[in-house]
């Protein structure tokens, strides 16, 4: 584990773990609070890192001081709750039967106001110390796994929930505006994530132009789907309309669809109030069960289509449909507060 100023954090996220693994090793990049003090309640295996502005570099530090067989990270911030606390201890029996080199978990990263998963991907979670793995990226660092010999362990999942706002500051777009000037070639991964540094502080021009240098450098299946609907936002924010339709239809051209790129293409004609043809792509979304997002998960894809329908017929004044999709959300989904806002909307008319 990599930590700066976690105070407020830590010991939540250590609390999770102690009893599961064999030995913790923190290591600390800076911290000006109580951070290394409570580190130090839980392991002797505390360490200093100058901060370089590199991510991987402290986390491969942080793997060096490992000294046990597997090795998992954790992000201070992170939580495990107890039915993947129980996962994990039942994974840890069987390691030493297992041929693979690395474990992969879901990582849920993004809830919304109440408490849902907006957003959760995949991650490497534990791995082999005798293989030596290395850490890459200064910034939205990976595990680079170079035999492809991994299984995917769906019962464990680590939860990343923040106390400090989502965007806190420009560090990570620094980082990467340091390595542009001193000529360090970026990845279609580091592009993609540049994109969205930009994109998350809304200069939707610049996303624009990463996103697109990250889709034509042979970005990942599942980043390209998660990079197509971000760049489709970004031409809607600019009301640029046929630029979303036309990269959103260039994914439907090569992949099968899935629901929020679907519903990308319903907001873009929405937009441009073509409502049957809005409604009509929302409706296609009801039909759509796979989910082809490989990397990325999108906890909203299921009860976000109900809610642009009925909104749909909110705005054209077809109160009783409008009506139906909110009871549908309220009876599948109960823990959306937004829904009953909705329904308060719909019943005034």
């Amino acid at each position: 584990m990599i930590v700066k100023n976690e105070e407020a954090v830590l010991a939540r996220c250590l609390d999770c773990i102690k009893d599961i693994v064999d030995e913790i090793v923190i290591v600390d990049t800076g911290s000006k609070d109580r951070t290394k003090e409570i580190a130090l309640q839980y392991t002797n295996k505390v360490y200093d890192f100058e901060w370089i502005d590199d991510f991987a570099a402290a986390r491969n530090f942080a793997f060096s001081k490992g000294t046990s067989e597997w090795l998992m990270w954790l992000d201070a911030d992170d939580i495990i709750e107890k039915s993947s606390q129980d996962a994990l201890l039942n994974l840890k029996k069987k390691l030493n039967n297992f041929s693979f080199n690395i474990i992969i978990t879901k990582y849920e990263v993004s809830f919304d106001e109440d408490g849902n998963l907006e957003l959760a991907s995949l991650r490497e979670r534990i791995v082999k110390k005798d293989k030596n793995f290395k850490w890459t990226g200064k910034v939205h660092e990976t595990i680079k796994d170079t035999e492809g010999n991994n299984i995917f362990v769906g019962d464990i999942i680590i939860k990343h929930q923040k106390n400090k706002p989502a965007f806190p500051s420009e560090r990570n777009l620094n980082i990467y505006k340091k390595m542009i000037e001193e000529n360090i070639e970026l990845d279609s991964r580091d592009l993609y994530h540049l994109a969205v540094e930009y994109l998350n502080i809304n200069y939707y021009l610049e996303a624009i132009k990463y996103f697109n240098e990250a889709i034509n450098k042979n970005l990942i299946r599942g980043l390209y789907t998660q990079a197509v609907c971000y760049l489709s936002e970004c031409y809607i924010q600019i009301n640029k309309y046929e630029e979303s339709l036309d990269i959103l239809f260039q994914y439907l051209k090569k992949y099968p669809p899935n629901k929020l790129l679907i519903l990308k293409i319903a907001k873009t004609f929405w937009e441009q109030a073509r409502t049957e043809e809005a409604l009509k792509w929302c409706q296609m979304c009801l039909g759509i069960e796979d989910k082809h997002l490989d990397i990325y998960f999108d906890g909203r894809e299921d009860w976000l289509p109900h809610q642009y329908i009925g909104n749909i017929y909110f705005a054209i004044g077809d109160y009783e449909k409008a009506l139906k999709h909110n009871e549908i959300l309220k009876e599948k989904f109960p823990n959306q507060s937004g829904f009953l806002k909705n329904e308060e909307q719909i019943k005034e008319k």
